[in-house]
């Protein structure tokens, strides 16, 4: 496995030699080698090497700690100062850029070795962990759920657009906010200020379910039914270091269910065809929007179904379990559910228009198939090209040439 690139910023050219042959010795491939705060800034930027060593004391107007910021700035390269000055003041100033380690001159192989093999390590891990957090905040950011987090002091630390949208707060206000000032949510019937989740979380360390009937207080006064959960954020050792509330805005779940119930009660304002049969499939009752099914079926109210739905009747009310059922109407796709009632021996019909979701599964049939004819095309020209492969090699084996294409079972290697 080869080893990493390093480039040299070190103001004494016979240090810097000394430090070339010791890294070479140690197998690593020097990527440059500059006396000067501004050209190692260029070489970082240019080269992109692993890991820089630099001096603190350099040439030029741009010292090893002013170089070291701009290339964590510009490159987010790990930094390694090489000084044989220690005072404090220096100290400082080199901290504020974060090194990934301090090597006093002079210094041995062995202890060279140790820093980068360290730094690189460090460094590695930081870049995951930076990966790992920025997925964290694009999922975040992207879910249709709103998401707050707090760290034990009940502060916000996170707040993604959905939740910024539904409490009126914009990320760069509710940062740093009491979790209380941001979300605020109370009990929609008695009006009284819900249960302190937040804290319920910090305390019972599991986590809770938001209550029944709970609105979240907007910034601008709104009131938005809410629904779900807050848990306890652990780091790596299982401690807690947080809250995070996942919650969603229910007006629109309220509202169909409320539809639904509608329908339930008066089915003949469904706009979906809702039906009654007897056992024997005699049609006892149906709303307006079955007129067009009826007549598809050349019967009505007090006549029988067709032979399959029949059939379909007569299963639902023998198993006890509720029946599919797929006609087309016209134009129209319906499915219906056949729901048994076996105590008083009919079942109900209810339909929903599935044409939007037939033309959909059409669109990606004929997606699929296209798209398999496409791969046995590709197949068929990937294998006509390793015969013409074969057929070249053959023609310069018997010219006395090498073969110009390595084959083998899977497929060639030029």
């Amino acid at each position: 496995m080869p080893k990493a690139t390093i480039l040299i910023v070190e103001d004494e050219a016979i240090v810097a030699e000394d430090l070339s042959q010791k890294l070479g010795r140690l197998g690593y491939e020097i990527r440059g080698v500059t006396a000067r705060g501004d050209e190692a800034v260029a070489l970082a930027r240019d080269t992109r090497p692993d890991l820089v060593l630099m001096d603190i004391r350099l040439q030029g107007a741009v010292d090893g700690v002013e170089a070291a910021a701009q290339i964590r700035l510009e490159c987010a390269l790990p930094v390694i100062f090489l000084t044989a000055h220690s005072d404090q003041a220096t100290l400082q100033r080199a901290k504020l850029t974060e090194p990934f380690g301090y090597i006093l001159k002079p210094f041995e192989e062995l202890e060279l070795e140790t820093h980068i093999q360290m730094a690189l390590y460090k460094h590695q891990a930081d870049q995951e962990l930076r990966r790992q957090r920025e997925w964290l905040r694009v999922t975040l950011t992207s879910i249709g759920d709103a998401v707050l987090a707090t760290d034990t002091a009940r502060r916000i630390t996170f707040v993604n657009p959905v939740a910024a949208a539904l409490t009126g707060w914009p990320e760069g206000q509710a940062m740093g906010e009491p979790i209380e000032n941001v979300f605020r949510i109370i009990n929609e019937k008695t009006r009284e200020q819900a249960l302190d989740v937040v804290a319920q979380v910090l305390r019972e360390n599991r986590v809770i379910g938001l209550a029944n009937n709970t609105a979240l207080v907007a910034r601008d006064g709104r009131e938005v039914p809410i629904e779900d959960s807050a848990a306890p954020i652990r780091d790596a050792n299982g401690k807690v270091s947080g809250v995070v509330l996942v919650f969603h805005d229910v007006t629109e779940k309220r509202h169909a269910r409320e539809q639904m119930r509608s329908a339930a009660l008066f089915p003949e304002e469904n706009p979906c065809p809702v039906l009654r049969a007897a056992q024997d499939g005699t049609f006892l009752w149906a709303n307006r929007a079955s007129t067009a099914l009826l007549a598809e079926w050349h019967c009505s109210l007090g006549g029988r179904a067709p032979e399959y739905v029949r059939q379909k009747v007569a299963s639902a009310l023998e198993t006890g379990q509720a029946q599919e059922l797929e006609i087309v109407l016209g134009q129209r796709n319906l499915s219906f559910r056949l729901v048994p009632i076996p105590k008083r021996r009919y079942v109900n019909f209810y339909g929903m228009d599935i044409s939007e979701r037939k033309r959909a599964e059409e669109v990606l049939r004929s997606t699929n198939e296209e798209l398999s004819r496409f791969n046995r095309a590709a197949v068929g020209r990937e294998l006509r090209m390793i015969e013409l492969k074969k057929e070249v090699n053959e023609l310069l084996a018997q010219a006395g040439q090498p073969q110009r294409y390595q084959l083998d079972s899977e497929g060639d290697q030029p």
